[in-house]
């Protein structure tokens, strides 16, 4: 569903209480060499080589990812034609766990591999 698409912004834009857990679990990204790494193996830089449909589902209240996050790789799939499919919800966090929601991504899941991955 949701996850980090640069780690070096994802790192910089972490809420301060968790940003020295994650550097120490990531790297620091404010060593230009980490940050070179981090932002090398991040799936933003290899968006060229990602062709099969995308679904990204994002809790546009995630602590944990912020939804620039999957933003930034909708708009890089979107720019070359890769299809992705973007489901946002302004009431849920890391995960959806509203009912609503939930069964919402649930019809829409079924409905994206219907449309874009079924033969």
């Amino acid at each position: 569903m949701m996850g980090i698409s640069n780690l070096a912004s994802y790192l910089e834009r972490t809420p301060a209480w968790r940003r020295e857990q994650r550097r120490a679990e990531y790297g620091d990204e404010r060593d230009p060499a980490t940050r070179a790494w981090l932002q090398s193996i991040s799936p933003l830089a290899h968006a060229d080589r990602i062709s099969h449909p995308v679904l990204l589902a994002q809790g546009l209240n995630d602590a944990r990812v912020p939804a620039m996050q999957s933003r930034e790789l909708v708009e890089a799939l979107g720019k070359q034609g890769t299809p992705v499919w973007s489901i946002t919800a302004s009431d849920e966090g890391h995960g959806f766990v509203r009912k609503a929601n939930a069964e919402y991504l649930f019809l829409a899941t079924v409905e994206f591999v219907r449309k874009l991955v079924e033969p």
